[in-house]
């Protein structure tokens, strides 16, 4: 278990949402903004987030379930950071999946080739 309240009530997107603190697995995806790889082609998720701010690494789309601001860390990340939901996306669809931001696809595929597609992650809110 992570610090924090257990049973926390979050009203950041509704009042009825509990998110219990721990640790869950997931599917791991990334998306960008550009590519600088001859005959990539970028994805262009370079502006706002769901939440309204602007793309920036260390931001993570989740699904709905999860309130913005739900902090993550994803074990084996080599960044060892705690990610921050500020974004949704439709290849989100369900709890059990985190589509980590990343500036470029190549800094995307490195770490992905170092964490996996499927990961233990701890969660914080």
């Amino acid at each position: 278990m992570v610090p924090g309240r257990e049973g926390e009530v979050v009203d950041v997107l509704d009042a009825t949402t509990v998110v219990q603190p721990g640790i869950f697995w997931a599917d791991i995806t990334f998306y960008s903004c550009t590519c600088t790889t001859p005959g990539c082609t970028p994805e262009g998720y370079c502006g706002a987030t769901a939440s309204r701010v602007r793309v920036a690494p260390g931001m993570v789309a989740c699904f709905t379930y999860w309130p913005f601001t739900t902090r993550f860390r994803i074990s084996g990340d080599p960044l060892d950071r705690w990610l921050v939901c500020t974004d949704r996306g439709s290849a989100v669809v369900n709890r059990n999946h985190l589509d980590v931001f990343f500036w470029t696809a190549e800094e995307g595929w490195a770490w992905l080739q170092e964490v996996g597609t499927r990961a233990e992650v701890e969660v914080l809110r």
